[in-house]
């Protein structure tokens, strides 16, 4: 550190387990130089769905308020918030009069749920650093970087192991999680039944399930495993894999894979009626945004047996699913991690 450099300290502000995963990438990155001090400040992982946000209204209002008043009585550098849309930007209006200096790394989704919520981040948000390249078009106004996707880096970067078997990837959260496994195991029935039958079906969950104590004598055929998702599905011949950041780092681990997801009738009711994209799944987003084919099959409220008929597609179409994944990979330049943390270093 050269001494007339001033030290620096940067504050992350993150509430899902992608976001906080992406977060810690960054901080162990920054962590390298002398002249910054980072803290993160973490939430419990959120609730999934509308009703559910309903029901834990209470909970997440409390969280709110504790990081209010902690950043009007700290006074730091930059404050950098990950992702967590929702809550952000009800944080972002309300500290909008202490003349923060607020970085928005990973933003909130304009193109999929419109352009309402632009103009709170127009009035409050220094910079936005994106992990998609096609994102620009959508924040007007405000100073824009795309550096890559430092998760892609490090999927891509993992070594390839012998492919066999099935990984399946129900989500993170208890509702998402145990709702696909019902289905999954339904569909593997099936499967079976016309003599099918998947070996290894490897299920890894964040490593936060441990507790929950999951089992195959509960899920038959199901080997659960924690913390290793990258690593399964590095060694999966075909995935099944809830929409969300999964669907890209299949795409990573050059997984061929079906996007699935299933909820409550009436979220999926309210989804359908919010979002402004044509697909559920990251990769079909980026091709559809660069104006490529889509890449994934999707199924959205799904029964067993349309799993089942997709599954078998899969493998038809490995070669030509294999080539749309090196399209979407040729957008994610490497090294991205690097260039995102000098980059916050050398912020004024």
């Amino acid at each position: 550190m050269n001494p007339q450099e001033k030290s620096k300290n940067l504050f992350f502000s993150v509430g899902e387990p992608s976001g906080e995963l992406h977060a810690r990438f960054l901080v162990n990155e920054l962590s390298k130089s002398s002249s910054l001090h980072t803290k993160i400040s973490s939430f419990p992982p959120p609730s999934m769905g509308y009703l559910e946000v309903l029901k834990n209204y209470h909970s997440i209002n409390e969280h709110f308020h504790k990081i209010f008043s902690w950043l009007e009585r700290n006074p730091l550098d930059t404050y950098v918030f990950v992702d967590f849309s929702t809550f952000h930007l009800k944080l972002l209006e309300r500290i909008q009069n202490l003349n923060l200096k607020i970085i928005y790394y990973i933003p909130p989704k304009i193109w999929a749920h419109g352009s309402h919520r632009l103009p709170v981040l127009q009035r409050t948000v220094s910079e936005i650093i994106s992990i998609f390249p096609f994102e620009k078009r959508f924040f007007p106004e405000i100073t824009f970087s795309y550096f890559g996707n430092p998760l892609v880096d490090h999927i891509r970067d993992l070594p390839t192991q012998s492919r066999k078997g099935l990984c399946i990837l129900p989500g993170s959260r208890p509702q998402e999680v145990y709702g696909h496994l019902d289905l999954f195991m339904k569909a593997l029935t099936l499967l079976k039944r016309r003599g099918i039958q998947y070996s290894p079906v490897y299920c890894p969950l964040p490593l936060s399930w441990m507790s929950h104590n999951l089992s195959e004598k509960d899920y038959p055929g199901i080997t659960f495993s924690y913390g290793d998702s990258w690593e399964k599905m590095k060694s999966s011949e075909i995935g099944w894999v809830c929409s969300g950041t999964a669907t890209l780092e299949a795409v990573a681990a050059k997984l061929p894979i079906i996007c699935i997801y299933k909820t409550h009738f009436m979220n999926s009711l309210i989804a359908k009626s919010l979002l402004k994209v044509p697909y559920i799944s990251l990769p079909n987003l980026i091709a559809h945004f660069h104006g490529f084919q889509p890449c994934i099959s999707e199924l959205l409220q799904p029964d067993p047996q349309q799993i089942v008929f997709e599954s078998l597609r899969l493998y038809e179409f490995k070669e030509e699913i294999s080539q749309k994944y090196d399209t979407i990979l040729n957008l994610f330049p490497k090294g991205s991690l690097k260039r995102i943390a000098d980059h916050l270093e050398h912020q004024n």
